[in-house]
């Protein structure tokens, strides 16, 4: 029998948003409508929220941050998957896509590196555990009520739900980090556009 009292390991938000991405991801692929921004945080919900069931279903034996960066780095992959295919399945009318966007090179880059960085940092000095709740009430019962009453909407403190957020703020700053420097190098080593040469006077 399902187990349907709450709070479940992953809880009706995370789930919730994960519905809503795939909606999202789905919608653009049959509207043909190419990869926009709404369509890379729909992808990134997609694969935040499948890094989490798949943690949640099968945990591999090892430590907490192999997972996490393993996932980073994985969902990263797929996510500019999902994003090539959308540009591959938009249709051929309309505006041309950019590729990619202007940016600020040096202020992109570091804030692109500082969503994995902080949250990896976080996550590896405050790891997510299961008792989470309990040490709290130990100490403050008011602050252990509180706690259960968000597990009841976010799910509990355990390894799923680490995964759900550092996958999803981890592969957004992965994937700007990547782009960004995908831009730079484009501007770096295209030839610059030579000046128009003057006609011939008669």
């Amino acid at each position: 029998m399902i187990e349907v009292s709450l709070p479940w390991t992953i809880g009706p938000v995370p789930l919730g948003l994960t519905i809503a991405a795939a909606y999202g991801v789905f919608i653009a692929f049959v509207r043909r409508e190419g990869f926009s921004f709404v369509f890379v945080i729909s992808a990134l919900g997609l694969v935040s929220g499948v890094a989490a069931f798949a943690v949640h279903l099968w945990r591999p034996s090892v430590d907490h941050m192999t997972i996490l960066l393993t996932g980073q780095v994985v969902c990263t992959g797929v996510v500019f998957l999902l994003c090539w295919l959308s540009w591959v399945a938009r249709k051929p009318e309309g505006k041309p896509q950019k590729l990619v966007s202007d940016v600020a090179p040096i202020k992109g880059l570091l804030a692109s590196l500082a969503f994995p960085l902080v949250i990896n940092v976080l996550f590896y000095l405050w790891p997510i555990t299961s008792n989470y709740c309990a040490k709290l009430a130990y100490g403050n019962a008011y602050s252990g009520a509180k706690c259960r009453a968000q597990e009841n909407f976010w799910g509990l403190h355990d390894l799923p739900l680490e995964i759900y957020f550092g996958v999803l703020f981890g592969v957004f700053g992965l994937v700007m980090f990547i782009v960004i420097v995908f831009r730079l190098c484009l501007n770096f080593f295209s030839p610059e556009r030579d000046e128009a040469a003057p006609t011939a006077e008669d």
